[in-house]
């Protein structure tokens, strides 16, 4: 186990690593009942900075890995990625009731940028006929979670299998800094019985701005981190 920690840590680590710094995940059950993650912080389940990833449960909710990350952007051209490993939801009966999960992820401190487009992406598998909606927004507050300005357009899945992209989305022209960014994956309408899905969200400066890692290059590291910690960390809200 020693020997594939350190593997996936030296395959991130070879990366170039962003400049910013205040990387969160949020999960968002209804109500007050909130889970939020800092990067390095409390919950953070992997070491590496511009890495955040948590385990989280609640209700008929099992998040068993959700995983951020900034790895390969700067203040200058963003790069953000929001994974889910094997996120499943027990159904109504089970004796939960089918609420609603909204995941965020956010990261602040970004500078002006002239170009104001963004490339989005999403895709994922699910095993039954839920919902999921994608969205990205960005904020020249600066403030974390922040939803002031969408970027490109609400996509809504029903499918088992289901992508998309949208390149060059956003305002054009100059987006003052500092600013935020926020990605939100929301998940309803959860049918009867057992629901699991995984997931990829991507937010990327857009084509005149530096290029970005590509798709493979982070999708190999987040795979080693889902299988050093899946099924680990099973923690409770306590409201």
């Amino acid at each position: 186990m020693k020997k594939k920690i350190l593997l996936a840590v030296v395959g991130l680590a070879i990366l170039p690593v962003t400049a910013q710094a205040s990387l969160q995940l949020k999960l968002d059950f209804g109500g007050s009942n909130t889970y939020t993650v800092a990067d390095g912080a409390s919950g953070d389940l992997v070491i590496v900075t511009g890495v955040d990833s948590t385990s989280y449960s609640f209700g008929g909710w099992l998040v068993d890995i959700v995983t951020g990350s900034n790895i390969g952007g700067s203040a200058t051209s963003p790069s953000l990625s929001l994974t889910s490993f094997n996120l499943s939801f027990a159904g109504p009966g089970t004796g939960f009731s089918a609420t609603p999960l909204k995941i965020y992820l956010t990261d602040t401190g970004y500078a002006s940028t002239a170009h104001g487009k963004f490339d989005l992406g999403f895709g994922g598998t699910q095993l039954s006929g839920a919902t999921i909606t994608s969205k990205y927004f960005y904020d020249t507050a600066n403030n974390a979670f922040a939803e002031t300005y969408q970027i490109g357009t609400t996509e809504t899945f029903t499918s088992t299998s289901y992508s998309s992209n949208q390149l060059d989305a956003g305002p054009g022209g100059v987006i003052s800094g500092p600013y935020s960014l926020t990605m939100e994956t929301n998940i309803t309408n959860t049918p009867n019985g057992y629901f699991t899905t995984q997931f990829t969200s991507t937010l990327a400066a857009g084509s005149l701005s530096a290029v970005p890692v590509p798709a493979a290059v982070w999708l190999f590291g987040t795979g080693l981190m889902g299988l050093l910690y899946s099924g680990k960390r099973k923690q409770q809200l306590i409201a």
